[in-house]
C-alpha cells in the first residue's frame, strides 16, 4: 500500500493590510489530506490497508535570499511556525469499506495557523529567483499496523520486515503573502488620499575662492521658501504621479525680487535598492526574529538557492560591518524628459516684496512613470530594473524619492550679465498595493407588493423594496476597534475655519515643518509634460 499528503490550504494567498503590526497576525487555514491507496503486491493484495498516525506536523516557514557582488549569497530566515496536528494517542486509519475497491481513502485534518502581521511581502528579486518566500510544509510519521498485530512468519510478514513498518511522508505548499495599504473598500466608495508637503529652505555652498564665474549671491537663496507636495501613497499600478511645487521669496527686497527669474524645475522618480549582507540590530529589536540557532547554516533553509551548497561547504564568520550592495535607478518614462520651462514670463517673484503676504506661485503636474526600465545598472546580477513597490525586509530594501531641480536667473548689478544656477533637492514617495475593491452584495427584497395585503389607500411607492433602500455593508471590525476592543479614533483632522469669502484649506493635506498661511496668495499653474504657459493670474487676498 502507498500513503501521500496533500497540504490544500482555503485561499491563495495570506492578505495583509497596513504597515508591518507584531501586535496583529492573519489566519492561514486549510486542511491536510491523507490518502492511502490499497496494496499494489500481491502478497498483500487480500488485505485491506491499516495505518497508525503517529504524527503530523505543520510548519509555516519564511526566508528571504539576496545576492550582490560585494555581500555574494546572503540567506536568513524570517520566521519559523510549527503546530502538531494528529493527536497525542496514535490515531488507526483503515479502509472500513465492505465491498471491495481499487479506489484509495481519504481524511481531511484541518488546521488554523495564525501568521504574524510583521512580515514582509512575497516578492523576487534579481536574475536568479532571489527575493522574499514562504511555504508551508508537512510531514506525517506512520506506523503499519498489521505489522503489530502479526505473530507468524509468512510471506506477507516477512514482506512487512524487509520494508520498515515506520515510514515518513513529506509535503509543502508555496503560500503567497500580500501585502496591502488599507482594507479593501466597496466599488462604490470613494478613498481620498492624503497629500504629504514638505518645507525646503535652500541651503547652498558658497563659490570656491578665486571662482569668477557668475553665481547667485547666498543671501538671495537664504529668502527663497519651496514647498514640495505629494501623495502620502501612491498606487503602485498607476502610470502618473501627480506632483505639486510651489516657491515664493519671503524678506526679500523689492529690487532683488525684480532681478530674480524663474526659469523651471525638472523632476525625476528614482528607485534605489539596497541589499544587505546580514540583518540590521533594529529590525532584530523591533520584530521577533529567529534567534541565531535558527538561521542557516545551523539550520538550513528547506527550500534554498543551489548557492546555499557553496554557502554551506565555505561558511566563514561574517567579519564586523555591514556589506552593502545597492543600485539607483530611473523609474521617468521615456515619453519625457521630466522638464518643464516657463516660457511666457519668468520674473514670477516681481510683486512678491510689494505685498503683504508672499505670493505662493504653484505649479502641479502629472508625473509619467515607467514599470521597467532597461537602462539600470548591475543588470548583470540584479536583472532589468523593474519597478517594486515601496519595500522593506531583513536583506532587502526598496525606496522611492522625487528628485527636484529647480533652475533661477539673477540679473548682476551694475553688469548686463546675469548668473543662472541650479539648487537639487529630494523627497521621498511611497508606492504602495491597493487592495481590489470589495464587488456590491447583490440583495434581494424581502417582500413585494404582492405578499403585502392592500386596502386601496396605500401610495404604491411606499410598498415597493428594492435593493437601493438598504445600507451598504459594515466595515470591518478591526478599522472601527482595536485588539483590546477600544473604539479607535479617526485621525483625519477636522478642516481648518476660514473665514466666510475665504477658500478652505484642504483638509487632506500634511504640511511637515512648516506651517501654511491660510491668507497667502497662490498663483496655480497645471503643467503638461514639457514646455509649458504659466497662468500668473492670482486671487487678491
Amino acid at each position: 500500500m502507498s500513503v501521500s499528503i496533500e497540504i490544500v490550504p482555503t485561499t491563495s494567498s495570506v492578505d495583509m493590510y497596513g504597515k508591518p503590526d507584531t501586535n496583529s497576525a492573519y489566519s492561514l487555514s486549510g486542511h491536510v489530506t491523507i490518502t492511502l491507496s490499497p496494496p499494489s503486491s500481491i502478497f498483500e493484495r487480500s488485505r485491506k490497508p491499516k495505518l497508525l498516525l503517529q504524527s503530523l506536523e505543520l510548519t509555516f516557514e519564511g526566508q528571504s535570499e539576496v545576492y550582490g557582488p560585494t555581500i555574494g549569497y546572503c540567506p536568513t530566515r524570517l520566521c519559523y511556525l510549527t503546530q502538531e496536528l494528529a493527536p497525542k494517542e496514535a490515531l488507526l486509519l483503515a479502509d472500513d469499506r465492505q465491498e471491495e475497491s481499487d479506489e484509495p481513502c481519504q481524511w481531511n485534518v484541518v488546521f488554523n495557523m495564525n501568521i504574524p502581521g510583521w512580515l514582509p511581502a512575497t516578492t523576487s528579486v534579481g536574475t536568479e529567483g532571489f527575493g522574499v518566500k514562504y511555504a508551508l510544509y508537512a510531514t506525517a510519521k506512520f506506523w503499519n499496523a498489521e505489522s503489530r498485530r502479526d505473530s507468524s512468519w509468512s510471506l506477507s510478514s516477512l514482506y512487512s520486515v524487509i520494508y520498515s513498518p515506520e515510514r515518513s511522508v513529506d509535503a509543502e505548499k508555496s503560500i503567497l503573502v500580500r501585502r496591502f495599504v488599507a482594507a479593501p473598500c466597496a466599488s462604490n466608495e470613494v478613498v481620498d488620499v492624503h497629500n504629504t508637503t514638505f518645507y525646503v529652505n535652500p541651503q547652498v555652498n558658497p563659490p570656491d575662492e578665486g571662482s569668477s564665474a557668475p553665481h547667485i549671491p547666498i543671501e538671495i537663496w537664504d529668502k527663497i521658501q519651496i514647498l514640495a507636495t505629494v501623495p502620502d501613497y501612491a498606487n503602485f499600478e498607476d502610470d502618473h504621479l501627480p506632483f505639486t511645487l510651489r516657491i515664493r521669496t519671503k524678506g526679500l527686497a523689492a529690487e532683488e525680487c525684480k532681478k530674480l527669474q524663474f526659469l523651471g524645475f525638472s523632476v525625476n522618480v528614482l528607485q534605489k535598492e539596497k541589499y544587505r549582507e546580514r540583518v540590521p540590530e533594529e529590525y532584530k529589536a523591533r520584530y521577533p526574529f529567529p534567534p541565531h540557532l535558527q538561521q542557516p547554516p545551523f539550520l538550513p533553509l528547506r527550500h534554498a538557492h543551489r548557492l546555499s551548497y557553496i554557502y554551506d561547504s565555505l561558511y566563514i564568520p561574517l567579519p564586523e560591518g555591514d556589506g552593502v550592495d545597492s543600485r539607483v535607478f530611473s523609474l521617468l518614462s521615456t515619453a519625457s524628459n521630466g522638464k518643464y520651462e516657463t516660457i511666457d514670463d519668468t520674473r514670477v517673484f516681481y510683486n512678491d516684496a510689494g505685498s503683504e503676504a508672499a505670493s505662493w506661485y504653484t505649479l502641479r503636474c502629472s508625473i509619467p512613470l515607467a514599470h521597467a526600465s532597461e537602462d539600470a545598472p548591475s543588470s548583470d546580477w540584479a536583472g532589468n530594473g523593474t519597478m517594486h513597490a515601496t519595500y522593506s525586509s531583513p536583506l532587502l530594501s526598496i525606496r522611492h524619492q522625487v528628485s527636484v531641480k529647480i533652475t533661477l536667473q539673477y540679473d548682476l548689478p551694475d553688469s548686463d550679465d546675469s548668473a543662472q544656477e541650479a539648487f537639487m533637492f529630494s523627497v521621498p514617495v511611497r508606492f504602495e498595493h491597493v487592495a481590489p475593491r470589495l464587488p456590491l452584495p447583490h440583495i434581494s427584497p424581502l417582500f413585494t407588493i404582492d405578499s403585502i395585503p392592500l386596502t386601496g389607500f396605500e401610495d404604491i411607492s411606499l410598498l415597493l423594496v428594492t435593493p437601493s433602500d438598504y445600507t451598504p455593508m459594515l466595515p470591518a471590525y478591526s478599522t472601527l476597534f482595536d485588539i483590546n476592543g477600544d473604539r479607535k479614533i479617526d485621525p483625519t483632522p477636522l478642516p481648518l475655519y476660514s473665514p466666510p469669502g475665504e477658500p478652505s484649506p484642504s483638509f487632506c493635506e500634511e504640511v511637515l515643518a512648516y506651517a501654511n498661511n491660510s491668507a497667502d496668495v497662490e498663483k496655480v499653474c497645471d503643467l503638461p509634460h514639457g514646455r509649458a504657459s504659466c497662468d500668473l493670474d492670482g486671487q487678491e487676498a
